[in-house]
């Protein structure tokens, strides 16, 4: 479904990040992506997305399709969507605008005001948010737990194929992990989604069980395995290079 090949990164334009990175990912599947702190994990995430903080060469292919060069809005619109690890604030400017704004462009261009509000106060219990949750501004305040429900609220309303969680699990209490883990893993099998994890923390085993495993280390794909890998690393941690 999603396929990288012979991928390199870029910041800067000159600083090379990544490298030769080589992966497919298979629909109705989640990966689990580790490595340590600064290995490249979140750059791998933003080249997925099409970031264009990130320059890249290589390929990288939608159900075969070359998509290299496609944009972040455009990628969004095929069923591909980042869920950031440290999302910024944007003041001004209301929750309920911006997803609105953002399922019409994605999902339903035609939809109107009162149906869209019907849809998201569904997905709001989902995760034991009142209404008065979509009266403020994006993330401005916001605890970290509350960051992390209001990108997991935008994959539920978005709907995407190929999900990418960067470091969802991070600040949060373990009751808080363990809801959202349920959450994903509830859509996951609902929407026939590619769920592609982003963690440091092997403990994530705990709550989601990978199909595939990759090891980020080095600017490259150092190991590729199933659950097993992840199991070696949980035990033995990262071994230097």
């Amino acid at each position: 479904m999603l396929e990288l090949k012979n991928v390199s990164a870029y910041i800067n334009k000159e600083e090379k990040v990544l490298e030769n990175i080589d992966v497919h990912f298979s629909k109705n599947s989640v990966t689990l992506i580790l490595g340590p702190n600064a290995a490249g994990k979140t750059t791998f995430a933003e080249v997925l997305s099409g970031s264009e903080d990130i320059k890249t060469k290589g390929k990288i292919l939608w159900n075969v399709k070359d998509i290299t060069k496609k944009k972040l809005h455009e990628r969004a619109k095929l069923g591909l969507l980042l869920l950031y690890q440290n999302p910024v604030e944007i003041p001004g400017v209301k929750i309920f605008d911006f997803l609105y704004a953002s399922y019409k462009s994605v999902v339903k261009k035609d939809i109107c005001v009162w149906d869209f509000h019907e849809i998201i106060l569904k997905n709001l219990s989902v995760l034991k948010l009142n209404e008065e949750f979509l009266q403020r501004n994006i993330n401005e305040g916001f605890s970290g737990g509350e960051k992390k429900k209001f990108e997991i609220l935008q994959m539920l309303l978005l709907k995407p194929k190929v999900a990418i969680l960067d470091e969802i699990d991070s600040g949060l209490d373990i009751d808080s992990v363990k809801d959202i883990f349920q959450i994903v893993r509830d859509y996951q099998k609902k929407e026939k989604a590619t769920i592609i994890l982003i963690s440091h923390a092997p403990k994530i085993l705990k709550y989601i069980s990978p199909d595939q495993v990759l090891l980020i280390q080095g600017k490259t794909i150092k190991e590729k395995g199933d659950i097993k890998l992840a199991k070696k690393i949980l035990k033995n941690g990262y071994k230097e290079e």
